[in-house]
């Protein structure tokens, strides 16, 4: 997770600046699968919703309900 802009977003996230995150697909955010349970778990300790608009995930179980 060394990559500038994430760490910008990370920082924005603790900062309480944002309260959702859409992606395309899961693999645009990270392709670790360490690294996303990691991500997922700062969004939650921020309130943060995290959406991917092609694939469905239980954390953002309201796409799978369409």
């Amino acid at each position: 997770m060394e990559r500038p802009a994430l760490q910008r977003l990370l920082s924005e996230v603790q900062a309480k600046r944002i309260d959702v995150i859409v992606v395309y697909k899961v693999d645009r955010l990270t392709r670790s699968l360490a690294d996303f349970a990691k991500l997922v778990e700062l969004f939650d300790a921020h309130g943060v919703s995290f959406v991917s608009v092609t694939q469905c995930s239980t954390h953002a179980q309201k796409c799978c309900n369409r």
